[in-house]
């Protein structure tokens, strides 16, 4: 017993266990060698990704709020928010900071970001598009927060994180097994399995490899609900480009999308969510 307990201190371990996790995860192990065909399914389905979580503001809110609530942010901080997307979360937290910068390499989210800025005439909003291993400010921000955001969750993508933050490092994933049926249920007829979900063993490296460099991070659960409202063309467009980095062609994704029943626009996600933070 002493000798696992030597070993899991050692950051060689949560390096191993994640390249063993990543590598057995076909989703995680296409983002890391198909990242052309992720690159080009974001710049495809554009605001579409975000509709996938139902209300996105309203998800953005509550965690920019809780974040207040828990000191992980306040009004004097200069923000980064990583792989922003189509800024739901930047948005809910320029009220809360002094400036947010949304980094994101999707031209088409970038863009609808902007418009978003534009429309709402928030001026504390600052967009950079550009690659994530690419990015290189000028001094450090206060906090460095990636949601969602799958590069993050990993050694390097911690190691830049810390690099960028001045104060705090924040992390959001999904690690429940539940999630969009929808997906679930094409991934099944399409692939032959249900979407592996490697969310829980993700947050346990998370924390282990924290610890093991000596960091002391804190962790809150957090459950979503909410309504899908899409219709039924965003929503197969949306699938036709998230199974093409499968190697499925259109006419295959269209075929199983009405085989499988997908009829009701209207579809419930339920998920469970985690923040994870730590001072650098």
């Amino acid at each position: 017993m002493k000798n696992f307990y030597d070993l899991v201190k050692k950051e060689d371990f949560w390096v191993n266990l994640w390249q063993e996790i990543v590598g057995n995860t076909i989703v995680l192990k296409t983002q890391w060698s198909e990242t052309q065909k992720w690159k080009q399914f974001y710049d495809t389905v554009g605001s579409l990704f975000s509709a996938l979580w139902g209300n996105a503001e309203k998800l953005g809110e509550e965690m920019a709020c809780f974040m207040a609530r828990e000191g992980i942010i306040v009004e004097t901080d200069r923000v980064l928010d990583v792989g922003c997307g189509t800024g739901w979360l930047s948005v809910a937290l320029a009220p809360f900071v002094l400036s947010v910068t949304a980094l994101d390499y999707s031209s088409k989210m970038v863009n609808y970001l902007n418009t978003v800025i534009k429309k709402r005439e928030i001026s504390n909003i600052h967009v950079v598009h550009d690659d994530f291993y690419n990015f290189t400010p000028d001094e450090p921000f206060d906090t460095v927060i990636a949601a969602f955001f799958p590069q993050a969750i990993s050694p390097d993508g911690i190691l830049k994180l810390e690099q960028w933050a001045r104060k705090q490092c924040v992390l959001v994933l999904q690690y429940s097994s539940r999630g969009m049926p929808v997906r679930q249920r094409l991934f099944e007829h399409l692939i032959g399995q249900a979407p592996p979900s490697p969310g829980l063993s993700l947050l346990l490296w998370c924390f282990g490899y924290l610890i093991a460099r000596g960091k002391c991070p804190e962790i809150r659960k957090y459950h979503w609900e909410s309504e899908i409202a899409m219709t039924a063309n965003d929503m197969l467009e949306f699938y036709k480009s998230y199974f093409a980095i499968f190697g499925f062609d259109e006419d295959t994704v269209k075929e199983a999308f009405y085989r499988v029943g997908i009829s009701n626009t209207n579809t419930m996600l339920s998920c469970d969510l985690a923040i994870l933070w730590w001072d650098k």
